[in-house]
């Protein structure tokens, strides 16, 4: 009959259109799943975050040649030299308490302000909004952590160091969390530092007294001599936003903050105990300075992979609405 045709049509488009439909079902599925992975990486790294920051305050050990020298090869002259520097409070890995704090230095936290990166991989970086200005990054001074990052210099050419990159010379005990920040700060952009920097703040007059053609021992011998940056610091280890108690000033745990920053088209490692000064790894851009420094501390963590206590944090734009 006529009908016939139009019947067997009508179901084939019937069939068709319950298979589209399950496929599509299928694809949501896939999608919630992957976010709800997504989330269940990010609780379980938060969480490992907030331990952390709970049991691994940073506590600066001596150092040289940017890594931790083994207790038990410390020699008297060593002691002597360690026994010279001041001495702060260590400072906590913690987006909330460093925005505080930079906020007092005097750069404005409500265009641009720290927050967590949860992992080296795509998915964390692509939760950051871009494009970051700087990295901070807090680490294990573990011997493989300490062999990997030597190694790495150690490949690392001196003639690619760029006279514009703000470097200092980090010679108080426990401050390697303002020396990290400063590096951060004194490296942003220059639309940042514009749009950021408050005028007659501590930051700006700092940076404007001790630009980055200034020695890094005269920029640090400026910083200990400082008593607003020493009150500033020394407010931050007791503020509110600290998850934890910050200890004794005398406490050796071996862990080490660090920054990364983009200048003249290259990425530059900025540690103030390092004797050669930023250490180049190679060339980025703005665009692309958190992937490639969040490559560079992939290779510290895979030189020593049992390690959990690994915190990385980036200068990024404000979210709006937050």
């Amino acid at each position: 009959s006529r009908g016939g045709p139009r019947l067997a049509r009508h179901l084939g488009l019937r069939r068709r259109a319950a298979f589209c439909s399950s496929i599509a079902v299928a694809l949501a599925l896939s999608e919630l799943c992957a976010d709800l992975a997504v989330f269940a990486r990010s609780t379980q790294i938060r969480r490992l975050l907030v331990a952390s920051r709970t049991k691994h305050l940073h506590r600066f050990d001596y150092h040289t040649q940017g890594t931790l020298a083994p207790r038990a090869k410390i020699t008297m002259a060593d002691q002597q030299d360690r026994s010279k520097e001041k001495l702060w409070f260590p400072l906590e890995s913690n987006p909330d308490l460093l925005n505080r704090y930079i906020s007092k230095l005097g750069f404005d936290a409500r265009t641009h302000e720290f927050v967590d990166v949860f992992s080296t991989e795509d998915w964390a970086l692509e939760m950051v909004p871009k494009p970051a200005s700087a990295v901070v990054v807090l680490f294990p001074m573990t011997e493989k952590v300490a062999g990997a990052r030597r190694q790495l210099h150690s490949e690392t050419n001196d003639a690619d160091s760029d006279e514009d990159v703000w470097y200092v010379k980090q010679r108080i005990r426990n401050a390697c969390g303002t020396i990290a920040i400063l590096h951060a700060l004194a490296n942003v952009p220059r639309s940042v530092r514009g749009a950021s920097n408050r005028p007659n703040s501590w930051l700006e007059s700092f940076l404007e007294n001790n630009p980055s053609s200034s020695s890094p021992v005269d920029k640090a011998v400026a910083l200990e001599s400082d008593a607003t940056i020493e009150s500033f610091h020394e407010d931050a280890t007791a503020d509110e936003t600290n998850q934890t108690s910050r200890g004794n000033k005398e406490d050796n745990i071996d862990m080490h903050f660090v920054a990364f920053a983009h200048a003249s088209g290259k990425l530059y490692e900025l540690d103030g105990r390092v004797e050669r000064g930023p250490i180049c790894h190679g060339n980025t851009t703005q665009k692309d300075l958190l992937r490639d420094a969040c490559a560079v501390v992939k290779k510290f963590m895979e030189a020593d992979p049992e390690e959990v206590r690994f915190t990385v944090m980036a200068l990024a734009p404000r979210a709006e609405g937050t």
